[in-house]
C-alpha cells in the first residue's frame, strides 16, 4: 500500500547507510472515503546538500499559491550522515 512505500523507502536508506530527503505538500483536507488526489511527495535517496534548505525556504510559497483550503500544508523529513 502507498501509506507503506516512504517507511520502507526509509529503511532502504539506513540499511544502505544513504542520506535521504523525504517531502509533501498537501493542497486540500481529503475528502470522505479518501478517494481523490489533495497531495503529493518525493523521496530523494542521497540528496544534494543544499536540497533541504532549498525546499525549507520554497514550500511555504508552494502552500500559499496551491492551497485549496485551510488544511493545506508541508512536511519535510530527512536524515543526513
Amino acid at each position: 500500500e502507498s501509506d507503506d512505500l516512504p517507511g520502507q523507502l526509509r529503511q532502504l536508506a539506513a540499511e544502505a547507510g544513504t542520506d535521504w530527503l523525504q517531502v509533501s505538500l498537501t493542497v486540500k483536507a481529503p475528502i470522505k472515503g479518501g478517494l481523490g488526489l489533495h497531495g503529493s511527495g518525493m523521496f530523494v535517496f542521497n540528496p544534494p546538500w543544499t536540497l533541504r534548505d532549498a525546499l525549507q525556504s520554497t514550500m511555504p510559497a508552494l502552500v500559499k499559491l496551491l492551497k485549496q483550503d485551510g488544511k493545506a500544508t508541508f512536511k519535510l523529513k530527512g536524515e543526513q550522515r
